[in-house]
């Protein structure tokens, strides 16, 4: 049913869709790569990508959160994060104090990983 929401889009603005859902699918994997091998995460994976095409940011955050239940990690955390500073298409969705949250419990879980401080830094700059 998803294309139907698409339906009055030039071609450029498809091709610019389908170009952020490839590197939201790049960043999304990389960012869980060393959680693959577990049970459950590209089921996981899967369904955050999917939702978030669909523009359905309910689906998004319940994916996440079961993510963060079953793997309570920094790249969980910090996954759940980023979407909800930059990259979830359904806006009212986007919740910049729990994405400060989410990457601030990334970096307590890790503080020599860098990528949750990045991320709270671009967010500072936007606010």
């Amino acid at each position: 049913y998803w294309e139907e929401e698409f339906i009055d889009e030039s071609e450029e603005e498809s091709i610019k869709r389908d170009k952020k859902m490839l590197e939201e699918k790049e960043e999304v994997k990389i960012i869980l790569e060393s959680l693959f091998g577990k049970p459950h995460v590209k089921n996981f994976y899967e369904g955050i990508i999917q939702s978030n095409r669909e523009r359905n940011g309910n689906d998004v955050m319940w994916y996440l959160c079961q993510l963060i239940q079953k793997y309570p990690t920094k790249e969980t955390f910090f996954l759940r994060g980023i979407y909800q500073s930059r990259l979830l298409n359904d806006k009212e969705w986007v919740n910049i104090s729990n994405a400060k949250k989410d990457l601030i419990k990334s970096f307590d879980l890790d503080p020599s990983w860098s990528k949750p401080k990045l991320e709270l830094n671009k967010i500072n700059e936007k606010t």
